[in-house]
């Protein structure tokens, strides 16, 4: 997390006990702004341990500087005794409350979307989030939701340090995995409308791997497979009926009717509402006479382009 330090006194401080001191001391308290009174004065009885990775010191128009601390979180802690450069803390634990199966099933694959959406392999924070990733499917625990919900926010970056504090100071998993999922939710709004890279990745993985290998491919083909994903997560039919066509074709449009309910009770989705076409063939026997018919589904159709005109209709085509 990286911490700003404006204020007069959090800077002396900070140029005392820190940048000016051979003290061996390797833990800092940052303490959060749940106020309490205590002899008329406020104070922030919450806190963060944490181990200072780096210190930026910057200035703006030649004012004075100022200073970001880059902190590794240990363990958040209760400050018993406040004093100056040393304070005496309790360490926190975690209150395990239940999570809801929706919460629970969102946020899964939200931190799934997370591993695949974030490209920095060195990242040790992604390294271990894909393990406890990993094991939470292997094992659903409230422990393990504690773990990933820290792993998520040291690697969401763009995430305020007002709600980087707020989510600090709560000790309810279940309350900090539910602020983590909506971070998260507004997040891939951001990145999925700005970066068409991660759409290849996403389609690699969930998709087809061949169709994303940044390499020349049929424009046709990644339609068919882009719109079979679409319909398979989209579909309406949890027990698909299936069934046979036995139609004669005396009747076309009873025929029609009746392999269009069968088919909405085997499969249907908006996207074949929308993308699928309905086609019907139809054979004769010269012998018996007797003829039968047989719909099919798809969302592509080929038509011959006539070569004896320059331009022609699609009407024409069909």
């Amino acid at each position: 997390m990286k911490i700003p330090v404006r204020s007069h006194a959090n800077i002396t401080m900070i140029e005392t006990c820190l940048l000016n001191s051979n003290s061996n001391h390797s833990l800092i308290a940052v303490a959060y702004k749940n106020e309490q009174e205590k002899d008329g004065k406020k104070v922030y009885p919450i806190a963060t341990t944490a181990t200072v990775e780096q210190v930026m010191c910057w200035s703006a128009n030649n004012s004075r500087l100022h200073y970001t601390l880059h902190l590794l979180g240990v363990s958040r802690v209760r400050i018993e005794q406040f004093a100056t450069p040393m304070c005496l803390v309790k360490q926190l634990y975690s209150i395990h409350a239940n999570i809801s199966s929706t919460l629970e099933k969102e946020f899964i694959e939200n931190v799934k979307r997370l591993i695949m959406t974030t490209y920095n392999e060195a990242n040790p924070s992604l390294r271990q989030l894909k393990v406890a990733y990993t094991n939470l499917l292997s094992n659903v625990t409230v422990h393990k939701f504690d773990e990933i919900t820290d792993l998520c926010m040291s690697l969401l970056q763009s995430v305020s340090y007002e709600h980087q504090l707020a989510y600090l100071a709560e000790l309810d998993v279940a309350n900090r995995t539910h602020t983590v999922n909506e971070i998260l939710q507004e997040y891939f709004k951001v990145i999925y409308t700005i970066r068409p890279e991660l759409f290849l990745k996403v389609f690699a993985s969930e998709v087809c791997a061949d169709l994303a290998d940044k390499r020349q491919h049929d424009a046709q083909e990644f339609q068919i497979y882009l719109l079979n994903a679409l319909h398979e997560d989209m579909n309406k039919v949890t027990k698909p009926e299936s069934f046979e066509q036995n139609y004669d074709g005396h009747d076309l449009a009873k025929n029609a009717e009746d392999y269009k309910a069968r088919q909405n009770r085997f499969s249907s989705s908006p996207v074949n509402d929308v993308f699928n076409l309905r086609t019907v063939s139809q054979l004769s026997c010269s012998v018996c006479r007797s003829t039968s018919v047989t719909f099919e589904e798809m969302n592509q159709i080929s038509v011959e382009l006539p070569q004896e005109t320059s331009s022609s209709r699609l009407s024409e085509c069909l």
